[in-house]
């Protein structure tokens, strides 16, 4: 057990740095993305969050400063700084259309029902510890070396069969965080909990463009749901399969903004690269994001967007490629 001044301590640290990061990626998104509203701010401002601790971890992780301290240093700073920097428009008063009765209960008890199928494993692992194969084969003992050496560019020589090493870990730092905030893992079977809820938001603001929001929110989390869940244990565990979708789905939401604002561009090449920076194999429909991207740009700004993609895809994804070329020459697995 922690002793209570620790605990209030750290509490205060961490939340201190989540308050900061989220004031931030408010200023941004106000800067960068005024005109959204409704889901498509949930999915903008987090985009913006994850991609500022991300970056920020990834410097600290470098130079094997990945701890408390530090990690709360950077993330208040980007707080203060950004409220320095970045002028703080009037918020306008957006009109919100309340959906009918007939729309809004079913929705709300999908919703409630889906977490509830969720909140079921997830107190077990709180009580009893994650489960499944992945989690305690690699996701885990990954943060746990995160946490343990303060670096993010050491390996975890596992196992030498899958070479599970080399893979993308961003979702592992994730947990990692929690560690480094409070020296134990009790925030980790929370995670995915997080990561649906995001999911939702990135299904409503799809649906929300064609006025499906409730059905595109609910829709998106349907494998999620089912009998995979028990299968293969996501609730309540470490597999990163649910954030890597949120991100994937994010990087859309952003992609049909593209046409009119590079700063969307740019956000949707970080969602895209925080995606395949958490799972390796969301590289192929990212892929497609990009062939997305070149089609719907005017010809005279396809180069243009395409780099503005690119470079920000690189920026949230650059560091277990580059681990993996300085260790052994390939960036690749």
């Amino acid at each position: 057990m922690l002793p209570l001044t620790n605990y209030v301590f750290y509490t205060a640290a961490a939340v201190g740095s989540v308050g900061a990061i989220l004031w931030a990626s408010r200023l941004i998104q106000f800067r960068c993305l005024p005109d959204v509203d409704g889901p498509e701010t949930v999915v903008v401002r987090s985009i913006i969050a994850l991609s500022l601790i991300t970056a920020e971890s990834y410097l600290l992780g470098v130079i094997g400063a990945f701890s408390r301290t530090p990690l709360t240093i950077a993330f208040v700073g980007t707080g203060i700084a950004a409220n320095a920097l970045l002028a703080r428009p009037p918020v306008k008063a957006v009109a919100r259309r309340i959906p009918p009765l007939l729309v809004a209960i079913p929705a709300a008890l999908g919703i409630v029902l889906l977490f509830a199928i969720w909140l079921v494993p997830t107190i077990e692992a709180v009580r009893g510890g994650m489960r499944g194969t992945d989690a305690l084969w690699y996701h885990m003992p990954f943060a746990l070396q995160f946490y343990q050496s303060h670096s993010l560019t050491g390996f975890a020589w596992n196992e030498p069969l899958f070479q599970t090493y080399f893979y993308p870990s961003l979702g592992s730092m994730f947990h990692a965080l929690g560690m480094a905030f409070f020296d134990r893992d009790f925030l980790s079977p929370l995670v995915n909990i997080g990561w649906l809820a995001l999911l939702v938001a990135a299904g409503a603001a799809l649906g929300k463009r064609r006025g499906v929001t409730v059905a595109a929110a609910l829709g998106v989390t349907v494998p999620f749901a089912g009998n995979l869940i028990t299968e293969l244990p996501l609730a309540g565990s470490a597999t990163v399969d649910v954030g890597a979708t949120f991100l994937f789905l994010a990087s859309v939401v952003l992609l049909l903004r593209s046409q009119d604002s590079r700063s969307a561009i740019a956000l949707s090449g970080l969602a895209a690269g925080l995606g395949v920076a958490t799972k390796l194999t969301i590289a192929i429909p990212a892929i497609g994001i990009a062939i997305g991207l070149l089609l719907i740009q005017s010809r005279g700004r396809r180069l243009s967007g395409l780099v503005i993609w690119g470079v920000a895809a690189l920026g949230t994804s650059w560091l277990w490629f580059g681990r993996n070329l300085a260790e052994t020459g390939s960036p690749l697995p």
